[in-house]
């Protein structure tokens, strides 16, 4: 029978894996921009980090308890693409072709943009996306290797465990619903 294309879904430990092979290759990308990137594409990626901010604030000052679909799937793209431009000047063509190959960063996002988990803390993940953006981003700045990879390092811990945690609750969703 001629179905098409058939989504599998991926597993938890299928999902955990890319997270530390997200890990890996932005640690690995972020030191090497910090030596690599120009002073453009650092200035860019400053760019993407204050337009994460401005976004933030206007969650904070129209007070959103909850989660607003359209500022976070504008806040999803500036984090998207602030994780992408760092792939980018680490000036490794074949770093970059590797995760765009796997859909890495994409892959990644695609859990993060639910509305169902993010109501619990919208406000809170935000903030905290921002000032990992804007501690990489000084890293950047000094260009200071070893920092802008710790820094890097706490981010995605801290996206990882958001991440698990939308997997797990999108999970007990469906077992209730069958």
């Amino acid at each position: 029978p001629r179905l098409g294309p058939v989504v599998r879904r991926v597993d938890r430990n299928e999902f955990l894996e890319m997270l530390d092979l997200r890990e890996i290759v932005e640690t690995g990308a972020v030191r090497l921009a910090a030596v690599n990137a120009t002073r453009k594409e650092i200035e860019a990626i400053s760019e993407l980090c204050q337009n994460f901010l401005i976004l933030a604030r206007q969650a904070w000052d129209r007070n959103l308890p909850e989660f607003d679909s359209e500022l976070a799937v504008q806040m999803h793209k500036q984090d998207a693409a602030f994780h992408n431009l760092i792939l980018v000047a680490a000036k490794n063509r074949r770093l970059y072709r590797m995760a765009e190959d796997l859909h890495l960063i994409a892959r990644v996002f695609e859990h993060g943009c639910d509305e169902d988990i993010a109501n619990k803390d919208f406000l809170t993940r935000m903030t905290r996306v921002y000032r990992g953006h804007a501690r990489i981003t000084r890293a950047l700045r000094g260009r200071n290797p070893d920092l802008a990879e710790k820094f890097m390092r706490q981010h995605l811990m801290l996206a990882k465990n958001t991440h698990l945690a939308l997997f797990d609750w999108r999970s007990r969703q469906e077992i209730v619903i069958e």
